[in-house]
């Protein structure tokens, strides 16, 4: 049998056509040669199938045979990620958007930290924002936060809170990644990077680099928004994060994650009565003055942020929710770039 390689990137995509082309050649075009790459075409409806089949012709032959494409019926994220997982043999399994690009040196960077870092279960590094058409927006997520580092097993227990990259900066030693199959998320169409991460700072020690290594691209037809905007969304996201916590025994440790009572207090002020907005705005402020993330400036900033949007009340609370939503994201930057507008701004707020 051949020696299982150093990395495998895996890729679970649903109806992204138009940008694969671009993801599997950033994917064959690492300066360190010892990989895989596996696509999980996830039942989708549009052209993928005849544009991996032309993007796989087009290649070097050498790098053709690093290439497994499977095809599955619809089953989502994270069906997607355990089915490639399963056929993968990667010693370290990187995530790779559909839309997204690796720089060609991010393999070999990984792999420099890997060896520094033995002990973690999973490697990380920040994303460059790129609009749909992969143009720069300036911006690298996370923004105010810094990703987690080290072994913050302990915190987790404390505050299930931990800072991590979307999908394309993940990169989990295979053991890790073992444990974290078979998924509770199967249910949910989204965030299944958001499992794999929380699960593996909750395993192992995690290891963080400080330069970005890929492109996240963010667009418009993107679920994030779509969900984080509508109420209905909203009750969905709580929902997710309901499971994920109480998978791993943090129930009651979500309370004090700052980034999901945000969620929790947004919830509330769509639709809920004023006992438990007031309440969840409460809880709110106090995760936030124990966020180890954030610096004393970050956390009065955001504190009265999050006052301006009990104090305007539920019906101006939708606009000033999706101002902070595309701020934090980035898509500020990249709505500039489509438009040639920039928004206005209600406050200097920014969080990860």
């Amino acid at each position: 049998m051949a020696t299982a390689p150093r990395f495998t990137v895996l890729c679970a995509t649903y109806n992204q056509a138009d940008y694969l082309e671009e993801m599997l050649s950033s994917a064959l075009a690492q300066t360190l040669d010892d990989y895989e790459v596996v696509v999980v075409d996830d039942g989708s409806t549009d052209d993928t199938p005849r544009v991996l089949e032309r993007a796989l012709a087009a290649a070097p032959a050498h790098l053709r045979e690093k290439v497994r494409v499977l095809r599955t019926e619809n089953g989502g994220q994270t069906a997607a990620y355990e089915r490639g997982f399963a056929v993968s043999r990667g010693e370290y399994v990187c995530l790779l958007d559909s839309d997204d690009r690796f720089d060609p040196g991010k393999l070999e960077e990984v792999d420099r930290a890997a060896r520094r870092h033995p002990e973690a279960g999973m490697i990380m590094h920040p994303l460059r924002v790129v609009d749909p058409a992969g143009r720069s927006t300036g911006v690298v997520r996370p923004q105010a936060a810094t990703l987690s580092d080290g072994d913050i097993r302990e915190q987790m227990r404390r505050t299930a809170r931990h800072v991590a990259p979307g999908a394309s900066g993940l990169v989990f030693r295979r053991d890790v990644m073992a444990q974290l199959f078979p998924a509770p998320t199967k249910s949910f169409t989204f965030a299944a990077d958001a499992y794999l991460s929380f699960g593996a700072a909750c395993l192992s020690p995690v290891a963080a680099l400080t330069e970005p290594l890929a492109d996240y691209r963010m667009q418009p037809q993107g679920q994030y928004f779509k969900r984080m905007l509508s109420p209905t969304g909203l009750r969905r996201q709580l929902s997710f994060q309901e499971v994920v916590a109480g998978h791993f025994g943090h129930g009651t440790a979500a309370r004090r994650n700052s980034h999901w009572a945000r969620n929790r207090y947004a919830s509330a002020m769509y639709d809920g009565p004023w006992g438990r907005r007031l309440g969840e705005f409460g809880n709110l402020v106090v995760a936030v003055a124990g966020d180890p993330y954030f610096s004393t400036r970050q956390k009065a900033v955001m504190t009265g942020f999050w006052a301006l949007t009990l104090a305007a009340g539920p019906r101006a609370f939708p606009s000033l929710w999706s101002w902070f939503q595309r701020r934090q994201t980035g898509w500020h930057r990249v709505g500039e770039q489509v438009t040639g507008a920039a928004r206005p701004a209600p406050a200097a707020v920014a969080a990860g």
